[in-house]
């Protein structure tokens, strides 16, 4: 499960100069899950806005700078109209090439952060099926059979969705955007799924389950497998 604790040390020792490589090694070493380890490398969502705003007001700035030189330019300066005509439409194509330029960085930094979320859900759904084989090692059975629509909250204590560590997974799924959170465990109490509609595109699924499956689906789970 992904900490406050595993971000902190990640960022320490890239100020130290550590390569990624080396902080998976000695993470690895210290027993942290490779799914874990993947998300704490990854980009965070708080950073990725306050870049995204950064990099939207330098390009903006940058292109303004030109067009309003020239709009002083044609105020404070004698010229013949046919210039200053010429001018206001260079100003114009300006503002809608700024138009287009932020459009468009705005639409791939949200597509880049809508796929950094759909990682670390995936990362996390798939911390909660090595969680759920431990308590089935535990237990011999999943738990009480359940279907959870919508969110997967209230599930039964006496479940794999009712675990601390599940639920700890489950929330962390939720703070990167996940939406429609379904959750079920079979009558037979032997088997389960999980499906989280993916922020990058609201008509996709990440589903995981306890076949082993992986895979996107094109609506919420109805039975007890991704399949």
């Amino acid at each position: 499960m992904i900490t406050d604790e595993l971000v902190r040390y990640i960022k320490q020792e890239r100020a130290r100069g550590a390569s990624d490589d080396q902080i998976r090694n000695t993470l690895k070493s210290q027993g942290w899950q490779d799914a874990d380890i993947a998300i704490g490398l990854g980009p965070q969502p708080g950073g990725q806005k306050k870049s995204t705003v950064a990099t939207v007001v330098t390009i903006i700035l940058f292109f303004l700078f030109w067009p309003l030189a020239l709009v002083l330019m044609w105020a404070w300066t004698d010229w013949s109209r046919n210039v200053k005509i010429a001018l206001s439409a260079v100003f114009g194509v300006f503002i809608i090439v700024i138009g287009v330029v932020v459009f468009v960085v705005l639409r791939s930094l949200g597509e880049a952060r809508g796929k950094a979320r759909d990682a670390a859900i995936k990362g996390n759904l798939a911390n909660v099926r090595v969680q759920a084989e431990i308590y089935y090692d535990r237990k011999g059975s999943y738990g009480s059979p359940t279907y959870l629509p919508g969110d997967c909250v209230d599930a039964p204590a006496n479940s794999i969705f009712g675990d601390p560590g599940i639920v700890q997974s489950l929330s962390a799924v939720r703070s990167y955007g996940a939406g429609e959170l379904t959750c079920a465990i079979s009558e037979t109490d032997q088997t389960w799924a999980i499906s989280a509609r993916l922020p990058s595109d609201a008509g996709e699924y990440w589903c995981v389950d306890s076949t082993g499956s992986s895979l996107v689906i094109l609506s919420p789970i109805r039975d007890m497998s991704c399949l």
